[in-house]
């Protein structure tokens, strides 16, 4: 069965989702970066309405969705017809680390691991930053 990119695009993982109207307008207020509000189709009244423009100022994407794909996106868990997809880390530029460093009187200390296979040899690079005072 071939999978379209949307419905590959929405797929996400557990940790990376927030349910219910208050932990998502609370994840709108504290700043946290979403990737996607979704909101069951046809339910934009009272609460979810403030929760939609909050998203919309933020930029953040809002998208109808059928009640049975929020019902599978948090597994079943009681999402009151809104489901936000969060941003798993949010990433600094290269020169956000160079200016951190120079703040703090610093060299600035980078790793960069690429093509690491095995997770024995990503813990031992991690032993080493942590000891280096990364």
């Amino acid at each position: 069965m071939k999978v379209n990119q949307q419905e590959q695009n929405d797929r996400v993982r557990g940790d990376d989702i927030i349910a219910g109207r208050n932990a998502v307008m609370e994840a709108l207020k504290s700043g946290r970066t979403l990737e996607a509000l979704y909101v069951g189709r046809g339910q934009h009244g009272g609460s979810l309405g403030a929760i939609i423009a909050r998203a919309r100022e933020k930029n953040v994407p809002v998208k109808e969705a059928d009640v049975r794909k929020l019902d599978a996106m948090c597994s079943g868990a009681a999402h009151q017809g809104i489901v936000a997809v969060a941003s798993v880390k949010e990433y600094a530029a290269l020169d956000d680390v160079f200016n951190l460093a120079a703040e703090r009187g610093e060299a600035p200390f980078l790793i960069v691991a690429d093509g690491l296979e095995d997770p024995h040899n990503l813990g031992a690079v991690l032993r080493v930053a942590e000891c280096t005072g990364a």
